[in-house]
């Protein structure tokens, strides 16, 4: 029962709002209708259009450009009166020029409009909305009763520096080292003592300082590539001199073997006199 009658009140309330939007277009319309008739009338004057003649000339002598424009409106009426019909390219492309600058003109005035505000119905006008969400009546009171809620420590803030200069503005990293503070707490601290502790000058002293270690470690490692290179250099020279002293007892090694391998003239011969004399003796 309830449904039904729900869905009525919403049927005749949509009803009631098509009708009063179809009586104010319908009335809209004709008072346009009386009001456009009564401005031609107005303007169409013998006496309108001989003082806007005169107005006409005298700005059109300051500014030339309004006669221009005035002009090419005139022709594009001739045009459009002859059923827009052009008799050469050069009035071809001088109608394009023209429609292309009456686009970018019309373009500016859209942009420069204004549009007013809606006309919502009575009903609607009287139904406001007060946000009331995150008011704060006394912003001092608030501000001191809430020092007292979230007091920070000598050790938490020398914590909190100290995790700033390693990870600068990264709150959610520098709160996982305060067991009782939030990444809002710690926002909250940032802003309050930015001031006083000057985060940037600290900062700044902090990267000269790793400047400086890093500019030693690199002379460090220079110097001691440099004595690494000068002990290779005396090693290899050593085991060039090694290598040397092998070879040349190698070499006096090879001679020997071949002086004792080569067979001599000389020794063979006293060798072969001597058998034949160890024979003779035998046989005597």
């Amino acid at each position: 029962m309830f449904k039904k009658r729900l869905v009525e009140y919403f049927k005749r309330r949509t009803e009631h709002r098509e009708n009063r939007e179809r009586y104010l277009t319908e009335t809209y319309a004709k008072l346009q209708a009386t009001w456009t008739k009564k401005v031609e009338k107005v303007e169409n004057t013998k006496r309108r259009r001989e003082r806007e003649a005169k107005a006409r000339d005298l700005y059109e002598k300051i500014f030339p450009e309004l006669r221009k424009q005035r002009e090419d409106k005139e022709r594009d009426h001739r045009l459009g009166s002859r059923g827009g019909a052009v008799r050469s390219e050069a009035d071809m492309e001088d109608v394009i020029e023209r429609l292309q600058e009456q686009e970018m003109e019309d373009k500016k005035m859209h942009s420069l409009a204004v549009i007013p505000p809606l006309l919502l119905p009575e009903d609607e006008r009287r139904r406001k909305f007060a946000n009331n969400n995150g008011l704060v009546l006394d912003p001092l009171r608030e501000y001191e009763e809430r020092k007292f809620l979230n007091t920070w420590t000598e050790a938490e803030k020398e914590v909190f520096k100290e995790k700033f200069l390693q990870h600068p503005k990264n709150f959610g990293q520098i709160a996982q080292f305060l067991e009782r503070k939030t990444v809002a707490d710690c926002v909250q601290y940032y802003y309050l003592s930015k001031k006083t502790e000057n985060y940037k000058q600290l900062m700044r002293r902090v990267k000269v300082r790793r400047g400086k270690r890093t500019a030693g470690g690199a002379q460090q490692p220079h110097q001691s590539s440099a004595a690494a290179a000068a002990a290779a250099a005396a090693a290899a020279q050593d085991a060039i001199g090694v290598l040397t002293r092998n070879r040349r007892g190698d070499m006096q090694d090879k001679e020997d073997n071949s002086n004792r391998s080569t067979p001599q003239p000389g020794v063979k011969a006293e060798k072969d006199d001597d058998d034949r004399w160890e024979r003779k003796k035998e046989n005597y």
